[in-house]
C-alpha cells in the first residue's frame, strides 16, 4: 500500500511500482489507508508511507497498521532528513527512502523491506 498526500508524487510512485510488477493500493492520508487495512479482503504486504502526512503522521499510521496487521512490513519515504520522526523510525529499524528517488532505488528498497523483519512490532 502506498500512502502519499501529494497526488503527483503518489501517481509517479504508483507507476514506478506497477512497472516492476507490484500490485498497488493507494491512499492520500492515514485515515484512508486505515480504512483499507481494516478490510480483511484487501491484501497488503507492505505499507509504504510518506512520514509527513496531513493529520496523523506516517509513523502514527504505521503503528496503528501493525496493530491491525501484525507482521506487516513498513517502509517510509521522506523529503525531510531532519524530521523528528526519522530518528525514532531509524531506532526501530525501519527503512526510510529519501525523496527524490529513482525507479531502481525504489524497487530495490521495496524488495529489501519485503524481505526484512517487520520494523514496528510483530517481528522485531
Amino acid at each position: 500500500m502506498l500512502v502519499e498526500d501529494e497526488p503527483l508524487v503518489r501517481g509517479v510512485a504508483e507507476r514506478m511500482l506497477r512497472s516492476r510488477g507490484y500490485c498497488v493500493r493507494k491512499a492520500g492520508n492515514a485515515e484512508e489507508a486505515l480504512g483499507i487495512l481494516r478490510d480483511p479482503a484487501q491484501a497488503v504486504a507492505l505499507l509504504l508511507s510518506d512520514i509527513v502526512l496531513p493529520g496523523p503522521s506516517g509513523a502514527d499510521l504505521a503503528e496503528q497498521a501493525v496493530r491491525l496487521r501484525p507482521g506487516l512490513r513498513v517502509m517510509f519515504v521522506s523529503g525531510f532528513a531532519e524530521h523528528a520522526a526519522v530518528e525514532r523510525l531509524n531506532r526501530h529499524g525501519c527503512r526510510i527512502l529519501r525523496k527524490p528517488f529513482g525507479i531502481d532505488e525504489l524497487a530495490r528498497e521495496v524488495q529489501n523491506a519485503l524481505n526484512s523483519p517487520a520494523c514496528l512490532g510483530g517481528g522485531t
